[in-house]
């Protein structure tokens, strides 16, 4: 956006300005810049095949102005919901779906020889009713167009006897495909104290049903870019989707995939993982500090301390492996009447600097120094987590919690960094002929059939899978002849050692949560071996049984199993040495002993990062320093 008048910059345009301001940005580091038109589509198209031509003028300086300083540009069509010109849905609705398609033609056929202009289809989408933009869960539309797709997608997927069975309802009550109806406001209730009659499944089946129609739209708009003439990357500008439009799904759309980490800060890790598909390159699109308020309602956090957050994200950023990250925002956007969004920013409106443009700066000088040392593999990592979108769809605290549990065990307790697939992209991932070491499928309570014999089949071929918790397939393939039960608030389970370790399933978990019984065991199948703790352990409050289990099934030394690590630690080979990334969640300054000898330490609540060759450090960033010469760059 403009230095002075933020998203009306293609109509009020000023080159000179932006000369300016790229030149800033290049001078700290900055190699991409990410822009578009938002909400501003009737100021480029007033109608249907009617374009502004000032308006496109202005978008060619600003491209210029780009190319002058050699800054990739990524320009974003939409945001939310795509604009309905005339149509009902802006998604399923071929009226739409045309005039949207005539928008993007004109932009793609005018930037097609433009090698450093690249698309993002739409920010941060949401499916269903427009005026629940970034519910959590897709809330319908209830228009003609979705009924009629939503009945469709039913009959490819089910027979009308089979739904009848899984939604519960008599033939009286659903007689016919004619007769499917949408998931109501009820239906989306996982309270336990919540006792009305209500159809959870329903939810389920359209959060599913939103993830393909969305991704049938993204395959639509990117054949229409192609066709169009042009051949640059095509994305999705995602934030932390969860289940809200997951790029798990619509990855077979897009070129890359991304996450917009911003209110999620004790996820990080999983937040910039859970996006991150085995063959799409995931770019960390948008992050930045938002606006968090103390009771009196001044900032929650002083300004260093949003730039010590920052700095942790972009560092974790860098552990994930991502593409790149994208800072949001250069300019703070005062004339956005959101005290969230005017305040996020490096560079306030009176020109001056936050102390978050010097972490920007050091960041710039750490991929600097990084550019000619980056060793890009194509084998995954040899863990594999899978993600359980079904109970995600179902009662999304089961999955989010899980999923997060897990994620942090690896990370923080082992420094291993695994690979997340989807539990319904498992299947394709398996054809590829990827085979992992050791599979994670946490705190299983619903799991997708074909799920399950995929992982069975890997586990033939050598994996080792660790699955905890409670499922029909688990029962059936290991002739469980009890049935699931919920947990109590302390559970004990037998370690495959005979030790008893303890969990605690607090709150309303008892409610909701079930488990197989209470012993970890092993089952050889193949060449590999499934161990299946009975106990779902990443719903438990405490993570202690989870870190021992999980320390055995990844064959790793020992380690403390009564202590968190503050410190998330990874290694990453470069060309010539390694990377260190360390990212502290304490308010003490921690110790980092590495196997090569040295010894580092990261400063509270900060972020850093190690070069290292010959077992000697080259460099060093952030708030990481050497306890022996205590050297800084």
């Amino acid at each position: 956006m403009d230095s002075s008048i933020q998203r009306k910059f293609l109509t009020l345009p000023n080159p000179a300005r932006w000369d300016k301001d790229f030149a800033e940005m290049r001078e700290v580091g900055i190699n991409m810049v990410r822009t578009g038109i938002w909400t501003g589509w009737y100021e480029l198209m007033p109608v249907t095949g009617l374009v502004n031509e000032s308006a496109l003028r202005a978008l060619d300086a600003f491209v210029l102005t780009a190319c002058k300083y050699n800054i990739q540009l990524i320009f974003t069509f939409f945001a939310f919901y795509p604009p309905l010109w005339g149509g009902e849905n802006p998604w399923l609705d071929s009226r739409s779906i045309e005039a949207q398609q005539d928008f993007v033609t004109v932009l793609a056929q005018r930037y097609a020889n433009v090698e450093l202009l690249t698309w993002d289809l739409i920010n941060e989408p949401s499916f269903g009713d427009s005026k629940r933009i970034f519910s959590t869960r897709p809330f319908p539309n209830y228009d003609r167009f979705e009924v009629a797709a939503f009945s469709a997608w039913l009959q490819n997927r089910y027979t009308l006897d089979s739904l009848q069975q899984r939604w519960q309802m008599t033939g009286a009550e659903l007689p016919d495909w004619e007769h499917i109806t949408l998931p109501e406001t009820q239906d989306y209730q996982t309270d336990v104290r919540y006792n009305k009659t209500h159809n959870m499944f329903k939810v389920a089946d359209y959060t599913f049903f939103s993830q393909e129609m969305f991704s049938r739209w993204a395959a639509t708009m990117y054949q229409t870019i192609r066709s169009a003439g042009s051949q640059t990357l095509i994305g999705v500008g995602q934030d932390e989707a969860g289940v809200r439009l997951a790029p798990q799904f619509y990855a077979e759309s897009v070129d890359y995939t991304t996450t917009h980490p911003w209110w999620n800060n004790d996820a990080l890790l999983c937040d910039m993982l859970l996006d991150k598909t085995p063959f799409k390159p995931n770019l960390i699109q948008e992050t930045g500090v938002m606006l968090v308020r103390d009771a009196n309602g001044r900032p929650w956090r002083s300004e260093q301390e949003n730039a010590n957050l920052l700095e942790r994200k972009l560092l974790t950023g860098l552990a994930a492996r991502s593409a790149g990250i994208i800072q949001w925002l250069w300019h703070t956007n005062a004339y956005m009447t959101s005290d969230n969004e005017n305040y996020i920013g490096l560079v306030r409106a009176d020109g001056s600097a936050k102390p978050e443009l010097t972490v920007m700066k050091e960041f710039g000088q750490l991929v600097e120094a990084l550019k000619p040392k980056i060793q890009e593999t194509e084998n995954l990592p040899s863990v594999w987590l899978v993600v359980p979108y079904s109970q995600w769809f179902l009662r999304p605290e089961l999955g989010v919690e899980a999923i997060r549990r897990a994620v942090r065990i690896l990370g923080y307790g082992f420094g291993v960094v695994p690979q997340l697939i989807g539990e319904y992209q498992v299947a394709a991932l398996a054809q590829t002929g990827h085979q992992p070491r050791t599979i994670i499928l946490p705190a299983v309570q619903y799991l997708e059939q074909t799920a399950w014999e995929t992982l069975q089949k890997l586990v033939q071929q050598g994996a080792t899978l660790l699955v905890s918790g409670v499922s029909p397939q688990l029962l059936e393939t290991f002739e469980q002849k009890s049935r699931p039960q919920p947990v109590s608030r302390y559970e004990q389970l037998q370690n495959i050692d005979g030790a008893a370790l303890q969990l605690t399933f607090g709150g309303e978990k008892s409610g909701y949560v079930k488990k197989a019984h209470n012993e970890c065991r092993v089952y050889p199948l193949g060449t590999g071996k499934v161990i299946w703790a009975g106990l779902p352990l990443e719903l438990a409050d405490n993570s202690e049984a989870a870190r021992q289990i999980y320390q055995q099934a990844l064959a790793l030394p020992a380690i403390s199993p009564n202590q968190d690590n503050a410190v998330l630690v990874t290694r990453q080979m470069l060309k010539d040495g390694w990377l260190v990334v360390a990212v502290s969640e304490s308010s003490s300054p921690q110790k980092i002993q590495l196997d090569n000898g040295l010894c580092l330490e990261i400063a509270p609540n900060r972020g850093g990062a190690a070069i290292i060759k010959a077992n000697q450090l080259t460099a060093i960033f952030g708030g990481l320093t050497d306890t022996k010469s205590f050297a800084s760059l």
